[in-house]
């Protein structure tokens, strides 16, 4: 993730033209789009790999201010729909473990 807030809207821009509430609504074409690519992306990667790469992103967020809790609550409702129980509880895992 090389910009998430191009991505994943971990920050709290309400002025982005695509912007969904949160509560797990469709997300736009545009969107969807860049999710899948981020999938592709980070599918080759080992789990400590992405580990890794998550972390790094969280410790850019948190220094420039745009990793929210209010962003990561969203995003977390936006893909919450398209996981299986078994990734629904590792991702409260991870966000337990982001501490934000």
């Amino acid at each position: 993730m090389k910009d998430s807030k191009k991505y994943c809207r971990f920050n709290n821009d309400n002025n982005t033209q695509n912007s969904q509430p949160s509560g797990g609504e469709r997300v736009s074409q545009s969107e969807e789009e860049n999710i899948r690519e981020k999938v592709d992306y980070y599918s080759s990667m080992s789990e400590n790999q992405l580990y890794d790469e998550l972390f790094k992103e969280v410790v850019k967020g948190k220094q420039n201010g745009t990793l929210t809790r209010e962003g990561l609550m969203n995003f977390y409702n936006m893909v919450i729909p398209l996981l299986n129980e078994q990734q629904r509880q590792k991702l409260d895992e991870i966000i337990k473990k982001l501490d934000i």
